[in-house]
């Protein structure tokens, strides 16, 4: 019996052509699905290391805003393990503070304690519950440009309807609108019924803000812990605020907002305008959250669009397009790349003489033995 003698691997290998030929196409099958599948983006992604804290509340004033809720959620976060830095921004509507972890903290446990630590905080009973959530990297996948001749309500119908429309698939994390108007009620009084009903402008306000709020009512309280319970009043549509009821009459009649005020659903005073080629325009920009892939968003995002089209149920004069698709360049990319690995393969092949011969062993796949170096044999 003849004793082999190969010794290492490149030598064992090339005296066993059906064992390096199974490798290797294990190895190609392998580089194939991890190809199909792979997560593309634009950018490197970077390790989350901040959390963020947000919290709604309608003061009116950022001051208000900056004593009653973001100082007081800064306090009980003083002394937490883990905390590098911290920011906060305070509005009239808005508390938001981010914080950053210092080096080689664990991100889930300092989210953990930062929660613990918020709800145990004592709010004002019209802010809203705090949201705590790790801060997430957000990349730009493609932007849709939807413009035309159209009235600007069209417009906003049209984006709204496209954002829902793309967020129904699950390629597509986060969609936002650019140019879009912000809606709100305006109230004009009338002062002659003011005077009627002997009621001043103060208590009128007064009285469509205590129904234009979400209030604290109470608590339950167990062993597991405490429950808030909250009475939404907030109104939402102009009918919400026209049944707002503002004085009662000695006779029980009941006088509501509408019968001392005109209101009326309109858009904030803001005369910024959003065009595109020269129309009016709406943008929505395809974002990619968390493990989300680019090119696979923004190739989804083509075809919702041309799909829409395709239903004719849009006004003839709304127009789409597409920029800033980022992967187009991606796609550039990857082409580079395959284009120089296959001239990669063809010189690493050409110095290997391809007359080489098939054989088949008995139960083994194909395998292709070519002629093998002097110094291995």
């Amino acid at each position: 019996m003849q004793q082999n003698t190969h010794k290492g691997w490149i030598a064992w290998f090339a005296h066993n052509p059906v064992a390096a030929n199974l490798l290797m196409v294990c190895i190609i099958v392998a580089g194939v699905y991890t190809a199909m599948n792979i997560r593309t983006e634009g950018f490197p992604g970077f390790e989350a290391n901040q959390v963020t804290i947000s919290v709604e509340y309608k003061s009116g004033a950022a001051q208000e805003t900056e004593r009653g809720v973001t100082e007081k959620i800064e306090r009980a976060l003083t002394g937490t393990e883990g905390i590098k830095k911290v920011t906060s921004t305070s509005t009239a509507s808005n508390s938001t503070i981010i914080i950053e972890k210092s080096s080689g903290t664990d991100l889930d446990k300092l989210l953990s304690d930062v929660k613990t630590k918020v709800d145990a905080v004592s709010l004002p009973s019209a802010a809203e519950k705090p949201v705590v959530v790790r801060a997430e990297e957000i990349e730009d996948a493609i932007q849709v440009e939807i413009f035309g001749d159209a009235d600007p309500d069209v417009l906003d119908t049209v984006a709204r309807r496209i954002k829902d429309r793309l967020l129904e698939d699950q390629l597509i994390p986060s969609v936002t609108i650019s140019g879009e108007r912000t809606q709100e009620i305006s109230i004009e009084v009338q002062e002659d019924a003011l005077q009627r009903y002997q009621l001043s402008f103060s208590e009128l306000v007064r009285q469509v803000g205590n129904f234009s709020l979400i209030s604290q009512q109470g608590s339950l309280k167990n062993e597991n812990g405490r429950i808030l319970i909250k009475a939404d009043k907030q109104g939402y549509f102009l009918q919400d605020f026209e049944s707002i009821p503002v004085i009662t009459l000695t006779d029980g009649t009941v006088v509501r907002l509408q019968d001392v005020a005109k209101t009326t659903d309109a858009y904030t005073d803001d005369r910024s305008i959003y065009l595109y080629q020269g129309q009016p325009a709406r943008k929505l920009s395809v974002q990619l959250i968390g493990k989300a892939s680019l090119i696979p968003a923004a190739v989804r995002a083509r075809e919702i669009i041309n799909e829409v089209q395709a239903e004719g149920s849009l006004p003839t004069n709304i127009q789409f397009d597409f920029w800033e698709d980022e992967s187009e360049n991606i796609s550039d990319r990857l082409s580079l790349m395959l284009k120089m690995a296959s001239w990669v393969w063809g010189l690493c092949l050409l110095p290997l003489r391809f007359s080489s011969t098939c054989v088949l062993p008995s139960g083994w796949p194909w395998g292709c033995r070519l002629p093998l170096p002097a110094r291995l044999r």
